[in-house]
C-alpha cells in the first residue's frame, strides 16, 4: 500500500533512461475488478517484476491512512518495519485490516462516459485471496 506521495517516485523510476532492466521490470495493468465493464471504468495497478516475483504498487485511499495515523494499535496491529533491497519501509503484516475498514469500494460521481469509478478498496477486495502481505514473503 502507498499513500499517493510515493506515485511520482514510482513513476520516475519507470522512466529512468540509465537504468533499463528498472525500467521494462515496471508495468501496469487494468481491471474492473469483476465488475461489468459497460456499468464501471478500470482500476489501474502498477506492477515490478523481479525475478519470479510480481510487486503491485496500489495507491491507497486517504481513508486507509488517516485510519492507521488516528490509531496507533492499529498500526502496532498492522504494519511493520521491513528491509527491501537495504531500504526500510513500513508494510502491512496483516490484511485483515481490510476486512475491519470495509473501505469504499466506489467513488459517489460518475465520469464523463457514465460509468462508475472504482476505488483500489475495490481491487483490494477482488483480489483479497491471492495478496499476501510482502512481510510474509521476505522473512
Amino acid at each position: 500500500m502507498l499513500d499517493t506521495r510515493f506515485e511520482q517516485i514510482i513513476s520516475n523510476s519507470t522512466r529512468k533512461r540509465y537504468a533499463n532492466e528498472v525500467r521494462k521490470a515496471w508495468d501496469y495493468y487494468k481491471t474492473y475488478c469483476g465488475k461489468d465493464e459497460q456499468q464501471y471504468s478500470q482500476v489501474w495497478v502498477r506492477t515490478y517484476n523481479f525475478n519470479v516475483c510480481k510487486f503491485e504498487f496500489i495507491i491507497a485511499d486517504w481513508e486507509f491512512f488517516q485510519y492507521l495515523e488516528d490509531n496507533a494499535d492499529a498500526r502496532t496491529q498492522y504494519v511493520e518495519e521491513v528491509e527491501i533491497f537495504s531500504e526500510k519501509v513500513k508494510a502491512l503484516k496483516d490484511l485483515g485490516i481490510f476486512e475491519k475498514l470495509l473501505l469504499q469500494e466506489e467513488y459517489n460521481y460518475i465520469n464523463y462516459e457514465g460509468k462508475k469509478s472504482l476505488t483500489t478498496a475495490a481491487y483490494i477486495k477482488y483480489r483479497r485471496p491471492l495478496l499476501n502481505c510482502i512481510t510474509t514473503i521476505i522473512s
